[in-house]
């Protein structure tokens, strides 16, 4: 059975043209607002060469959901893009969004950020999960043989036995649209040993391009499919 151990879920938000107070956001008044109201240990602007773009990013922060305080991990704007990780999962980070909003409309004087004006959003959680199923079983078994058979013995050393341990396993996602008004960014998909967990504590770290809805059901077929009977 899937027991997930801790969640984080990380939220981009694509508005149209003007719908974020860009300009009035980045004064030192309103962002004093910011640092204040969610306690962020920095907050800077910043360049994104790839895209040309400038992000007035937030770091280390929290925000009370639900009676209790939950860590902001990183919260970022661009003149068109909200995004954000919380250490929650999807049901519940909405919240955020929402005090976001209230924020937005105080600090613009013409009011213009709506939810209606946004174009579209995308998911990717993380969740630290205990699940039924061998490390061994995420590869093949004529891969496990030979890494185990001809690998092991000539990475051995005079003084020491090697043993060869999973460690990373991902893939990325790549989206293909219809629309020319905007583009999808890669996510990664990840399923791998918890770094500093013991081989039986069968704690995985997976990432998914999806809320956690889907993140849980996709890491129950993986457990069906290869967990121990």
């Amino acid at each position: 059975m899937v027991e997930l151990i801790q969640v984080f879920t990380v939220e981009r938000h694509l508005y149209g043209p003007d719908a974020i107070p860009w300009a009035a956001l980045r004064l030192p008044t309103n962002v004093q607002i910011l640092q204040d109201r969610y306690k962020f240990s920095e907050v800077r602007q910043e360049p994104d060469p790839a895209r040309n773009v400038t992000q007035l990013v937030c770091i280390g922060g929290e925000f009370v959901i639900e009676g209790k305080p939950r860590a902001v991990d990183q919260l970022i704007f661009e003149p068109n893009v909200v995004q954000f990780q919380v250490n929650v999962g999807s049901d519940l980070s909405h919240h955020l969004l929402a005090d976001l909003a209230d924020v937005m409309v105080e600090i613009d004087p013409n009011k213009m950020f709506s939810q209606d004006r946004e174009y579209t959003k995308s998911y990717q959680t993380v969740a630290i999960a205990r699940l039924s199923v061998p490390f061994d079983a995420l590869i093949s078994d004529r891969l496990t043989h030979y890494l185990r058979e001809q690998v092991g013995p000539k990475l051995s050393h005079p003084n020491a036995s090697a043993e060869i341990v999973l460690e990373r396993l991902g893939w990325r996602v790549t989206y293909t649209t219809q629309s020319t008004d905007y583009l999808f960014l890669p996510k990664p998909l990840t399923i791998e040993p918890r770094a500093g967990t013991r081989p039986s504590d069968l704690v995985y770290y997976t990432v998914s391009p999806t809320d956690l809805e889907t993140h849980r059901k996709l890491l129950e077929e993986f457990e069906q499919a290869l967990g121990q009977k």
